[in-house]
C-alpha cells in the first residue's frame, strides 16, 4: 500500500467584495513524481532519479538477480551471478571460461576444456599448457614428450646440382637435383621425411619410398615417373638458388639430419 503524502502549496482566493486572502491548499501525493521514474510519490518507495527502469514501488529493477541494477547491467544472464560492476559474467583467471561454470581457477594456463579445467588432449597426464607434445602421450620427465631411442642416421645429402645446364634454370627443371645416399648397411623407410630450401620451399618423399642400403636417390625439381632411384617435386619454377642457398634432409620426427650450403665468390 502506498505512503499517504500530501503536498501543502499555497492559494490566493479573491473573495467577493473586494477582499482578498492567502491560505494553504493541500493537494494529494499522486499528482507529484519526484524522480522522474513514472511511479508517484505516493507509492514510490525509492528516490532514484538516476534510473527509470523501477519496479510497481519506485524501485530499481535486477530482472537478471545478479544483484546489478538494470539501468547499469551491460549483460542480462539470469542463470550466473557471478558477475563484475557492469553485470558481465566474471572470467576471473582469464581462460574464457565464465567463474559461474568453472571448475577449475588456473590462471596460467588458458588452455582448457568446457569446465574451464586444463586439457589434457593427449591423455598422458600433462596438461597440454606443460606438454611440449601436446597430442603425443608422453613421459612427465620428458615435457610430455616419448623417450625416443636414440638412432643412427646413415642418409646423408650426397650433391646438390643447384646450377641446371643453361642460361635459364627454369627452361631446365630436371637439370636442378639432389642427390641423398643411404651409407648404411639397413634400409631406410623414408616416409615423412622430406627436403627443403632456406626458402621453405619443401619436397616429401612418398609414402612408402624406402632408399635401399648403399643406395642413392636423386630429386629433380621438374616433372616425371618416380622409381626407386628417381624422385620429381613436380615444380613449374626452379628451387635452388645459384648464388647462395642450403638444402636440408628432415627425417620423419622432424630433426635436420642432413645439412649442405653453398656460396659463389
Amino acid at each position: 500500500m502506498g505512503k499517504n503524502r500530501m503536498a501543502w502549496i499555497p492559494v490566493i482566493v479573491v473573495i467577493i467584495g473586494g477582499l482578498f486572502g492567502l491560505f494553504e491548499y493541500v493537494l494529494p501525493c499522486y499528482v507529484f513524481d519526484g524522480d522522474g521514474d513514472g511511479v508517484h510519490n505516493c507509492y514510490d518507495d525509492c528516490f532514484n532519479p538516476e534510473c527509470c527502469k523501477v519496479d510497481e514501488h519506485g524501485c530499481p529493477k535486477d530482472s537478471d538477480g545478479d544483484g546489478v541494477h538494470d539501468c547499469d547491467d551491460d549483460y542480462y544472464n539470469p542463470e550466473c551471478s557471478i558477475v563484475d560492476i557492469h553485470g558481465c559474467p566474471k572470467d576471473s583467471d582469464g581462460d574464457g571460461v565464465h567463474d559461474c561454470n568453472d571448475e577449475c581457477f588456473d590462471p596460467e594456463c588458458s588452455i582448457v576444456d568446457i569446465h574451464g579445467c586444463p586439457k589434457d588432449s593427449d591423455g598422458d597426464g600433462v596438461h597440454d599448457c606443460d606438454d611440449d607434445c601436446p597430442y603425443e602421450k608422453g613421459d612427465i620427465i620428458n615435457g610430455g614428450c616419448p623417450v625416443r631411442e636414440e638412432r643412427t642416421i646413415s642418409i646423408i645429402i650426397f650433391f646438390v646440382n643447384y646450377d641446371a645446364e643453361g642460361e635459364d634454370d627454369d627452361a631446365n627443371l630436371n637439370g636442378e637435383w639432389v642427390e641423398i645416399r643411404n651409407t648404411g648397411d639397413q634400409d631406410m623407410n623414408m616416409t615423412g621425411w622430406k627436403l627443403h630450401d632456406e626458402s621453405g620451399h619443401v619436397f616429401s618423399f612418398p609414402y612408402g619410398f624406402v632408399l635401399k642400403a648403399g643406395q642413392s636417390v636423386k630429386i629433380y625439381t621438374g616433372s616425371g615417373e618416380n622409381t626407386a632411384s628417381e624422385l620429381y617435386w613436380g615444380r613449374n619454377k626452379s628451387v635452388w638458388n645459384n648464388d647462395r642457398d642450403c638444402a636440408y634432409l628432415v627425417d620423419d620426427q622432424g630433426n635436420v639430419v642432413g645439412k649442405r650450403c653453398w656460396e659463389e665468390t
